[in-house]
């Protein structure tokens, strides 16, 4: 994808690659890419390291051996409610919460050299959608978008790598928002959110691009959750019930055998936390609730030996409604909101930060 881009980013050459990486890890200056161009900038590490060394006063040297947050070049705009895929070594990350509205941002984050790169908007404003990866194209579902309706939409929509297109898809078979969309394999799994069918899954055959309904509904819906995929297994973690209540709910769907069971609940409930799987052990950080309204900066690592969860470093930046991504076994916390409710738009956060286990 980032080959094929060479032509479409900006007037001036762009440099190969692989020397274009090697530059932009050096000492003296990460390179980053916008609109009109390819720059070069000091990179400025100061809040990290104070982050890095409160966190040992706080907690102790053993803090450190948790692992550790560095700070990544920011995003173009911040944005909370947004939604990030992995393709390889390459994040695309689409859409948010902007003051105005739903926004259409659509970026590839390359995490190696440390430098975005603006791709085709999406097709309308969306925050709130559901969005996956599977062979080698990027799906993005349902949400709020755009259109002043305040509606959820039910569009699927896909992007071909290759040829940097969008293209529409057929619709789900209702409108879903606040969802989570993860890919098992060739298929798309919809989970959670609002809508007329939310206690049903929806799935996504890629291969026949036709939806399904599971056989099986959510064991406890609810809108807001992260989900992270390991094999055939889901993990849905968090969320919010229908009354504004934060869940500190962990439930485990094996979709090969439609079963589900139940980890231990979170230290504390939350809404809208980043998620992933480090080491074969789940991390949740951030998040937020909405009575009263706070976002946290708390980090959670579960132990499946315990079936228990303890504190790690956490986030630099309190948030939540960001977008998650795992490269290379390294953690990247994108965007957010820093405030929760009709605040989130006005405090969007632009910060990316990443662990390093």
């Amino acid at each position: 994808m980032l080959e094929g881009l060479r032509g479409h980013l900006a007037p001036r050459a762009f440099p190969n690659l692989t020397e274009l990486r090697k530059r932009s890890k050096s000492l003296f200056g990460r390179i980053f890419l916008t609109r009109t161009g390819v720059h070069f900038t000091r990179k400025c590490s100061r809040h990290a390291g104070l982050v890095v060394l409160a966190a040992t006063l706080f907690f102790g040297t053993a803090a450190l051996a948790q692992g550790s947050w560095r700070e990544n070049r920011p995003m173009e705009s911040g944005r909370s409610h947004l939604a990030a895929a992995t393709i390889g070594e390459e994040v695309y990350v689409a859409g948010g919460a902007g003051v105005l509205g739903p926004v259409d941002a659509f970026e590839l984050y390359d995490p190696i050299a440390d430098f975005w790169i603006p791709l085709p908007t999406l097709p309308g404003g969306r925050e709130q959608f559901g969005m996956a990866a599977t062979g080698g194209k990027v799906f993005v579902s349902g949400g709020f978008v755009n259109d002043q309706s305040g509606r959820a939409s039910s569009e699927l929509w896909i992007f071909e790598t290759q040829s940097s297109q969008w293209r529409k898809a057929l619709n789900m078979p209702s409108a879903r928002a606040g969802h989570v969309m993860v890919a098992v394999g060739a298929k798309l799994y919809v989970m959670g959110g609002l809508g007329s069918e939310d206690t049903s899954i929806f799935i996504f055959d890629t291969a026949t691009a036709k939806w399904s309904t599971a056989p099986y509904s959510m064991a406890s819906p609810r809108r807001g959750l992260s989900a992270v995929v390991e094999g055939s297994t889901v993990y849905l973690i968090g969320g919010s019930h229908s009354q504004g209540r934060a869940s500190a709910r962990v439930d485990v769907l094996d979709v090969t055998s439609g079963t589900w069971r139940r980890l231990a609940d979170l230290p504390s409930p939350r809404a809208g936390a980043a998620a992933t799987m480090l080491d074969g052990r789940l991390h949740v950080a951030g998040g937020a609730t909405f009575n009263p309204g706070r976002t946290y900066l708390d980090h959670f690592v579960y132990d499946p030996t315990r079936n228990k969860w303890s504190s790690s470093l956490p986030l630099p930046t309190p948030r939540f409604a960001s977008a998650s991504a795992n490269v290379n076994g390294e953690w990247y916390v994108i965007g957010g909101g820093v405030g929760t409710g009709f605040l989130a738009p006005f405090t969007a956060t632009d910060a990316v930060e990443t662990f390093v286990p």
